[in-house]
């Protein structure tokens, strides 16, 4: 009985209004996420300027300040910096990196079984970068000697 009072037109509309329901809400995550995570605060500052040249490594995981980017984020090392991007789908929000080498402090650490690197990328107040040890391990030859990694503190 209700399928009568409802237009047809309406009917034809929905797979539309779904769509760009869905397409508002996955732009807000992804807003949402870049803010948390402090990405939008090294875009402001960071955002490379031209294509990244060298060896980029995808499928990377890492965390930046409260958010897991799981085998997400493209990493390259260069003369020039630290490069950092993330798949087309999310780039709207997270537009490419290149953090040059003076404005980033590295660290190793272990958490449980496993060997990462704490950056701090940025000026005060710096943004939390934290990638397993086996992804850096795999840009120290492309940086040219620039990746400096400290022993853990204490």
């Amino acid at each position: 009985m209700l399928a009568h009072a409802i237009p047809g037109w309406f009917f034809a509309l929905m797979p539309v209004i779904w769509l760009t329901g869905f397409a508002a809400l996955w732009a807000v995550v992804i807003v949402t996420l870049s803010r948390v995570g402090g990405w939008h605060v090294l875009a402001r500052r960071y955002t490379a300027r031209q294509p990244f040249t060298g060896q980029l490594h995808r499928g990377c995981s890492g965390r930046l300040g409260f958010v897991n980017y799981n085998k997400c984020l493209s990493l390259g090392a260069s003369e020039q910096g630290l490069y950092l991007s993330v798949p087309r789908f999310f780039a709207f929000a997270h537009p490419p990196l290149l953090i040059p080498w003076s404005d980033i402090r590295a660290t190793r650490d272990k958490v449980l079984w496993a060997e990462i690197v704490r950056f701090e990328l940025g000026v005060a107040p710096a943004t939390k970068l934290q990638v397993h040890r086996s992804f850096i391990d795999k840009l120290e030859p492309s940086a040219h000697g620039h990746l400096l990694i400290e022993p853990k503190a204490g």
